[in-house]
């Protein structure tokens, strides 16, 4: 969850312009408030699909969710509620389940690379005993691995197995490289809300 409100500066000018105004300036602040908000979360939205890679940020304006400021609670909420994806829902660099190669007679162990940032490179996806791998389960879907260091099916004395996750739109939107970087600019749109509302209200005096 983004929490945005309005700070103790902004809130003293609210009631040194309003000293003469029988409008409430909590009514003001709800006002400037929800006029904000779905440019807050369009900004964030679409920063977090630039900056992250792959399918997992695709779609994240549609599955956010805003709770408006009303009057006695001034303050919006931006609610990102995704589930957290495996990391083959950015970008790796096998599609297939392939775990191995041959050379020279030789099985040799095939990393997965795997990215959650576009431009940040590609890296060899490891856990606790090694590379990370390909499974296919029983209803047919895929997932990239790894074994757990010390932990054995006691049924089977197989490896427990570790799903390797990627980020939630939570996770994604919170990164600095996205709230981080929106943040002043959101709080800029607020400002100029503010002073929207002030000056509708002040001309109808």
């Amino acid at each position: 969850m983004i929490k945005i409100s309005v700070d103790q500066n902004d809130f003293n000018r609210i009631i040194q312009s309003m000293k003469n105004i029988e409008k409430s300036e909590e009514s003001v602040l709800k006002t400037a408030l929800n006029n904000t908000a779905k440019k807050a979360q369009k900004l964030l939205t679409q920063r977090a699909e630039e900056v992250y890679s792959g399918a997992a940020p695709q779609g994240i304006l549609g599955r956010s969710e805003i709770r408006k400021a009303t009057v006695s609670k001034v303050s919006i909420q931006l609610l990102f509620k995704s589930e957290q994806p495996g990391i083959e829902a950015h970008t790796v660099s096998l599609t297939v389940p392939v775990r191995t190669t041959y050379s020279g007679g030789k099985r040799v162990k095939f990393p997965i690379l795997a990215s959650q940032l576009r431009g940040a490179g590609l890296k060899p996806l490891s856990g606790e005993k090694g590379l990370a791998f390909w499974v296919k389960f029983k209803n047919g879907k895929q997932a990239i691995v790894s074994r757990r260091k010390g932990q054995r099916k006691k049924t089977a004395g197989k490896d427990v197995l570790k799903r390797i996750m990627g980020s939630s739109d939570m996770v994604m939107v919170r990164n600095e490289k996205v709230y981080g970087v929106e943040e002043e600019n959101i709080a800029n749109v607020l400002h100029e809300q503010i002073d929207k509302v002030l000056m509708k209200v002040m001309g109808g005096q």
